[in-house]
């Protein structure tokens, strides 16, 4: 592709003059990249098949994987979807604005390159100040993948953003670390069935849960299987992987682990802040307490590793439950679903 000089916007909103500037990027057929609560977007309009053109030639991404139409308001969804389900109204109102993505039938309107030619459309309305800001603004749902180069770790630090997507976008808005760290739930609606398609962080059980109290017949189902072309992001190619090569394992002895690999330089992220973590002063250990602080710093730990030589990256499982799912999920992503 050809480089082009990207600009910087901060301390948005209160630099009301950097939102204007920014959602005229995207008003203009540009690409932005903005926070979320989840992780970085590489934003365009989703009504504009140049710009969206734009975002699948600065990721490298193929053009057979959908992206998601984020937009500021449950008022907005007649902007992107053709018919609305009842249960899609409840589960917006129930955990939105959040990490929550619906797909439902697309309108005219949004690019058939942003759906990959599906008649249906993916929409998430962020919980994020400057993404809603910046989305209410620019006037249109903005098309917005996570804001990395294909296949590689999603940007959830502003500096993992400048570095994926420097010379790609017209613009980045630095918004700080991200807060959950990993990409949204996205959800099918179909008839009175509901399958999450790809787990975040809002979780099986709250969505289950919720249902039951919804009624009106709708049930949580299995996933469906993608066809060739998938429903969402994150269902087909090999994703958030870093350079080194990552394996699973659900051993914390970490000099047992590295006599494995004799001669490598091995970088580790364990979970439950275990002795190990209290002991061990290497830098190539990264230690996460919490089911939540391991989410938010998967990807950033994946990008540091990676930044310290490793060549081999060992990340320990966790019970694939509530948020555990969606942890798992991209680790078995990223490692291939090789273990130790």
């Amino acid at each position: 592709m050809t480089f082009i000089k990207t600009e910087i916007f901060r301390d948005i909103p209160h630099n009301s003059g950097g939102l204007a500037k920014a959602s005229g990027i995207i008003k203009n057929g540009g690409t932005v990249v903005f926070p979320t609560e989840t992780v970085y977007g590489l934003g365009g309009d989703a009504f504009n098949d140049s710009a969206v053109k734009n975002i699948f030639l600065a990721k490298g991404r193929p053009s057979d994987n959908p992206l998601i139409a984020h937009i500021a308001d449950i008022a907005d969804i007649g902007l992107a979807a053709a018919e609305v389900p009842e249960a899609a109204y409840f589960l917006f109102e129930k955990f939105s604005p959040g990490p929550l993505t619906l797909i439902m039938k697309k309108n005219d309107r949004i690019s058939n390159l942003a759906t990959a030619g599906l008649d249906t459309v993916a929409i998430r309305i962020p919980s994020h100040s400057l993404a809603r800001a910046l989305i209410r603004a620019s006037g249109v749902p903005v098309a917005a993948p996570s804001a990395n180069r294909s296949g590689r770790p999603s940007p959830t630090t502003f500096g993992m953003a400048f570095k994926e997507m420097d010379g790609r976008a017209d613009a980045i808005i630095d918004g700080g670390d991200c807060e959950i760290g990993l990409e949204s739930t996205v959800i099918l609606l179909d008839v009175k069935a509901v399958r999450i398609i790809r787990p975040g962080a809002v979780t099986f059980e709250m969505v289950e849960n919720a249902l039951y109290s919804f009624g009106h017949g709708y049930k949580l189902h299995a996933p469906v299987k993608s066809g060739k072309t998938p429903l969402s992001p994150g269902l087909k190619y090999l994703h958030y992987k870093p350079k080194a090569e990552v394996y699973l394992t659900g051993e914390s002895d970490i000099e047992k682990i590295k006599s494995l690999f004799p001669g490598r330089k091995i970088g580790m992220i364990l979970s439950g802040g275990g002795k190990n973590c209290k002991i061990n002063p290497d830098p190539r250990v990264l230690c996460f307490g919490t089911l939540a602080e391991y989410a938010q710093g998967l990807y950033r730990g994946f990008t540091e590793l990676d930044g310290m030589g490793c060549e081999i990256i060992i990340a320990q499982s966790v019970e694939p439950a509530g948020l555990g799912s969606a942890i798992m999920n991209r680790l078995i992503k990223a490692s291939g679903g090789k273990s130790i």
